[in-house]
């Protein structure tokens, strides 16, 4: 919602720079992770754009979160 009112005032860049920051700060509990969690919302304001829907950057909310448990589930355990 918040990208989509920012494309709508300001455009593309600006949308996604913003609703990024929002998704990082969103995050602020893993400070070391705020510049790939910066690239990562820029990924999901694009796949949003691209596909006009709101599951392909779902989708790919889920498949790195996955990933993450995984790889500390290895890593802790």
């Amino acid at each position: 919602m918040i990208y989509k009112y920012l494309c709508r005032k300001y455009g593309f860049g600006i949308a996604t720079i913003g609703s990024a920051l929002i998704f990082t700060m969103a995050h602020f509990f893993v400070p070391m992770l705020w510049a790939a969690l910066f690239i990562m919302g820029c990924c999901l304001a694009y796949l949003f754009k691209t596909y006009q829907s709101i599951f392909a950057p779902l989708s790919f909310h889920i498949l790195t979160n996955s990933i993450n448990i995984i790889a500390l589930s290895w890593i802790l355990f």
